[in-house]
């Protein structure tokens, strides 16, 4: 944990184990040495868990470093990695990446809610999640939501065939962070570059992002304050705090998502509503100098 690590440890591998044993779950949501990870792997008993991109920075944490390469070529321990900010961003071949399983989710490319994947390479073993009927293979009984998986297909061709934008998207998220960077005392997470193309991250000093979330949306403009999967949560984000930010400055963080469909139009409204909220909570934070 104190090299930016989110670890826990399920008892008995829960429902979705393999096997009966003690499984470690590692979130590697900004890149290390692969020499700690070993270190910190030394007692792992059965599989790992890794984020391909970082929920909160946008890092490439698989893809740059080739941790599980690494690590499967010391030790055969099944990996399973969630892609979910990967999958229709960035080219993902699990044959390179040599990972066990991979999981992603459909709404994160524009497909319905509620519907999602995950890749089993052949030979690894894993219980069944429903028992019953023989849909999934056995692995989760019940009628598919056929309506969903096919609109899922379909936005996953779309994003496939768009990938080749990728440098125009680039540009208009460098765009947007140069434009909301512009203000004081505030500052981009994360790589400038080395990070999704849709992605930018930012903390501001002397706010909370709960208020500047509240503001934003009243301005049709939708964010995140840290991971999404954790914006309930009154905790800064582990890993704005692994990177030596200060913990007040990290309740100030917004992050931003683009996509193909982003216009110059929408990145000039983003920038300038962005600064307005800022400014306005400034001059009304007792804390702000």
């Amino acid at each position: 944990k104190h090299d930016g690590y989110k670890a826990g440890v399920v008892a008995d591998g829960g429902n979705y184990g393999i096997g009966r044993h003690l499984s470690v779950f590692v979130n590697v949501n900004v890149c290390h040495f692969i020499s700690r990870v070993f270190e910190r792997l030394k007692g792992v008993k059965h599989r790992v868990m890794l984020d391909l991109c970082g929920y909160d920075v946008g890092f490439f944490d698989l893809v740059d470093t080739g941790i599980v390469k690494a690590v499967k070529a010391v030790r055969n321990i099944p990996f399973l990695t969630d892609a979910v900010q990967a999958v229709g961003n960035i080219p993902v071949n699990v044959k390179e990446l040599g990972v066990d399983m991979l999981s992603f989710s459909g709404h994160k490319i524009h497909a319905p809610k509620g519907v999602g994947c995950l890749y089993i390479k052949k030979g690894t073993r894993l219980k069944n999640l429903i028992e019953g009927g023989g849909q999934e293979k056995g692995k989760r009984a019940g009628t598919e939501g056929l309506a969903n998986i096919m609109g899922m297909a379909k936005a996953l061709e779309i994003s496939r065939d768009r990938m080749g934008e990728a440098k125009e998207l680039a540009a208009k998220r460098d765009r947007l962070i140069k434009g909301i960077t512009s203000l004081p005392d505030t500052y981009l997470t994360g790589h400038p570059t080395d990070r999704l193309p849709g992605n930018a991250s930012f903390v501001f000093k002397g706010i909370e992002g709960e208020s500047l979330l509240f503001l934003l949306s009243a301005a049709g403009i939708c964010g995140s304050t840290g991971s999404a999967c954790s914006s309930a949560s009154l905790e800064p984000s582990h890993v704005l705090t692994s990177m030596g930010i200060p913990v007040e400055i990290c309740h100030g963080s917004l992050r931003l998502s683009i996509c193909y469909e982003t216009t110059d139009e929408d990145i000039d409204y983003m920038i300038e509503n962005v600064k307005k909220v800022v400014e306005r909570l400034r001059m009304m934070s007792p804390i702000y100098n």
